[in-house]
């Protein structure tokens, strides 16, 4: 397969030919591992991202335009491979796991009696209890708010 143009591969490749496909990605998987470590900051996560990128890549193989060249088409997949990611691991970070959802919270009496709207329109965000806390919290702390 050396020998064939990489127009020829690709038509090869989205005949069914599963070598064809090894012969165009397999000099892209090191620069999308790169890619994927520099997004990713995780050798394993980076794997990983590669791996699906390429699972997707071939099942997407139809997607690819006549003309266009692979390595910028798949690492654009290994790009948003990490991205989403990226994404699942905020989702993680954000999920309340364990806590409940809001409306099976446990109410606190000073949030209960409070209408925010209200409060907020008022300039007092917090009630009785937002009235103890001091105007400029890093005060509170022995620092002030300014840089040095």
């Amino acid at each position: 397969m050396a020998g064939l143009a990489p127009a020829e591969l690709v038509a090869q490749a989205k005949a069914g030919d599963r070598t064809a496909f090894d012969a165009l990605v397999g000099p892209l998987i090191d620069p999308a591992f790169r890619l994927a470590f520099g997004m990713l900051h995780d050798r394993e996560a980076a794997e990983d991202a590669v791996q699906e990128a390429a699972f997707r890549a071939w099942r997407r193989l139809g997607n690819l335009r006549p003309g266009t060249e692979m390595r910028p088409w798949f690492l654009a997949i290994v790009a948003n491979q990490c991205r989403s990611t990226l994404r699942g691991r905020w989702r993680k970070v954000l999920k309340l796991s364990g806590h409940g959802t809001p409306s099976q919270s446990v109410e606190d009496p000073v949030v209960r009696g409070t209408d925010l709207r209200r409060a907020i329109r008022r300039g007092n965000p917090g009630g009785p209890a937002f009235d103890e806390l001091p105007a400029r919290p890093l005060d509170a702390l022995g620092k002030t708010g300014a840089r040095q």
